[in-house]
């Protein structure tokens, strides 16, 4: 949802009372933050689209297995492979 080069406070008003946000570290050292955690891609739309409504323009959905962050067509097609038949 946001970007820093600081770690900053899980109530820092930069993120509007957006609740559960996480920071992620990159290897150039900038600091991402995440929210949300769905194993539905559309639930994972909708809290994109009320973050671009809150001001975050540039939010973007992204996946994680196991903690590490994967391609977010991979996780769809795993999501798809889980979905029980008729689906």
């Amino acid at each position: 949802i946001a970007t820093a080069a600081e770690l900053l406070p899980e109530n820092s008003p930069v993120f509007k009372g957006i609740k559960n946000v996480h920071p992620d570290k990159s290897t150039e050292g900038i600091i991402k933050y995440t929210t949300g955690n769905f194993k539905d891609f559309q639930d994972a739309i909708v809290l994109q689209r009320e973050l671009r409504e809150k001001g975050f323009r540039d939010a973007f959905v992204v996946a994680f297995l196991n903690g590490k962050r994967i391609p977010v067509n991979e996780a769809r097609s795993l999501s798809k492979k889980k979905e029980p038949a008729g689906k």
